[in-house]
């Protein structure tokens, strides 16, 4: 997902990892940046983008990565900031629109289907991640409008989603990756916790496991191979966090 008006969508070929090249690009309609970016089944990716585009939600069949094309697209109504999903169900958040959580269900990508959506409260909702412990829980951030705010949310029944529990994290939560259902890992704008680790063993009861402080504020984070990857705004530096010998 890219703000370059010219490619909202960039697809990148790494099946060579040390020559990584550019495979195909979509430009959408209007001249409106694209945030947030997914994958899933074997050649379907949705794109959300900001409120000025007619729509903020896009389904593209990227099959033939040199010629994309438009599977469906629809009108949020605000910011599509963040997207997880699993094998049957796609959550997207958005930043402030009436419903904040849209579901799909991408039982077939190529079809995605409208499922229902939530309103979670006035706030500026800017990341989310799925948590399987005990049924499908959402991990949600939020932006310092009306206070900052993680929380878990029940969405074992999509009709019937709800807040199980909620903490401030001291700053914007810009990235969340979950490890073993246990720890929430976040990438926050908390000038002294930049990293931080939110214990959700318990998801009516989140509680703060441990912290970094960095020079400047978490944008991005990822997991994988026992290492956590974190993206810092300051001269574009990535963090590379893993537990003692």
């Amino acid at each position: 997902a890219s703000p370059n008006d010219a490619k909202e969508l960039i697809i990148f070929d790494i099946s060579t990892p040390g020559s990584i090249g550019e495979a195909g690009y979509f430009d959408l309609t209007g001249s409106t940046d694209a945030f947030s970016v997914i994958a899933f089944g074997a050649s379907t990716v949705a794109i959300g983008r900001d409120e000025a585009a007619a729509n903020e939600l896009v389904f593209i069949n990227v099959a033939n990565p040199a010629s994309p094309s438009i599977i469906s697209e629809v009108a949020i109504g605000d910011d599509v900031n963040d997207f997880t999903a699993t094998n049957e169900k796609l959550f997207l958040i958005s930043e402030d629109s009436a419903p904040d959580i849209w579901v799909y269900n991408i039982t077939n990508p190529l079809n995605p289907v409208f499922v229902n959506n939530h309103q979670l409260g006035d706030n500026d909702y800017i990341s989310i991640f799925l948590q399987d412990k005990d049924g499908a829980n959402l991990l949600i951030g939020s932006e310092n409008e009306n206070n900052n705010q993680f929380m878990t949310v029940g969405a074992t029944n999509t009709a019937q989603m709800y807040v199980r529990d909620t903490i401030v994290p001291g700053g914007e939560v810009n990235d969340i990756v979950c490890v073993e259902s246990d720890l929430a890992f976040l990438a926050t704008t908390n000038s002294g916790k930049e990293f931080l680790i939110m214990n959700v063993l318990n998801p009516d009861n989140i509680t703060e496991y441990a912290s970094l402080n960095f020079p400047q504020m978490g944008s991005g984070i990822d997991f994988a191979d026992n290492k956590v990857f974190m993206s810092v705004r300051s001269n574009d530096a990535l963090r590379i966090i893993t537990s003692g010998p």
